[in-house]
């Protein structure tokens, strides 16, 4: 089995990645190994532009409990006409707005492909927050994608979504309008699709919060 890394073939992977269990939120070896062993490569799905049947969701990384169990449902019923097109759901890993898209995704039937990243070619140690989610989220998806980029490093964080975004034809925006900050970049990444011609679509049910510094790592 091939496995593409930033487009490169690199067999040995699955040696190393297999013991460090941490970075995938503590998941058995025996659950790990299974996912693995239905690990199939994505080839040029992540760089290449407009890609017809990749979807892609952005959003506040601070969105209230409540409004996750709101958008969870209302992503099932999109994602499910997605499914019917034939489309395919593409995330990075994370806590929050990328569990409940993989969640919806699942119940949806929609294919889904899961970003991790990765240093020096072996997955990076992500946030203790994002670790058990990213777990959750490998079990979800169909197919995964290993990226080169720090995950604590907020600008690499930012260029590979917009890497991301271009590899989509449309995409999911859970955005209550507010310009970008220091901390979250929804805004950004909305204009930065429309200005390379992607399908934004904005999603902010009614009742829809957010918890100020929900998404940020503690001191």
């Amino acid at each position: 089995m091939r496995l593409l890394i930033n487009g490169a073939s690199w067999r040995p992977l699955f040696s190393r990645v297999r013991p460090p269990t941490p970075e995938f939120g503590g998941l058995p070896s025996t659950r790990l190994e299974h996912f693995f062993e239905r690990l199939v490569a994505v080839g040029a799905m992540v760089g290449e532009r407009g890609l017809p049947r990749v979807i892609a969701v952005v959003g506040h990384a601070d969105l209230a409990p409540w409004t996750l169990a709101l958008l969870e449902e209302e992503l099932r019923t999109r994602l499910g006409r997605c499914a019917e097109a034939g489309r395919t759901g593409l995330v990075r890993v994370g806590q929050g707005l990328p569990l409940a898209f993989g969640r919806a995704a699942k119940q949806a039937g929609l294919a889904l492909v899961a970003v991790v990243p990765t240093l020096n070619r072996v997955p990076a140690l992500l946030r203790e927050r994002d670790r058990r989610a990213a777990g959750e989220l490998l079990l979800l998806s169909q197919q995964v994608r290993l990226v080169e980029y720090d995950p604590a490093d907020r600008n690499a964080c930012v260029r590979t979504d917009e890497r991301l975004l271009r590899a989509c034809a449309r995409v999911l925006a859970v955005w209550d309008g507010t310009a970008s900050n220091g901390q979250d970049t929804t805004a950004h990444l909305v204009a930065y699709a429309r200005s390379h011609g992607i399908d934004v679509e904005v999603l902010w049910p009614h009742g829809a919060e957010r918890v100020p510094g929900l998404g940020e790592e503690p001191s």
